[in-house]
């Protein structure tokens, strides 16, 4: 797992704004997921986070699966720590799997 979190304003939210930008290279196989604070932000009844870790590691368990269903189960898996069907914050999840030269 990498994380690339750069810091800045909500896009969209001002014009003109230079936004820090970082980079990463992919290789097949890789998955780039994307995620507002949403997800690691959604707290249980004990007021503990989804959080960074436990998201990485639920990823881990679903990189053979199809994206479709990595955010199905993303959201079901938040969902079922929250122990409630609506988010209290924007949620935001996509989810791209490179592909090699030859499957293009």
């Amino acid at each position: 797992m990498e994380r690339l979190d750069a810091d800045g304003l909500i896009l969209g939210i001002k014009r003109g704004v230079n936004f820090e930008q970082q980079k990463t290279h992919l290789l097949p196989g890789d998955l780039l997921v994307l995620f507002t604070d949403g997800i690691v932000e959604a707290e249980n009844r004990n007021d503990e986070f989804f959080g960074d870790e436990r998201l990485c590691q639920l990823l881990e368990n679903l990189a053979g699966e199809s994206a479709t269903d990595i955010i199905e189960l993303v959201l079901q898996q938040t969902r079922m720590f929250t122990q409630i069907h609506s988010f209290n914050d924007d949620v935001s999840l996509v989810v791209m799997r490179i592909l090699s030269t030859d499957e293009n």
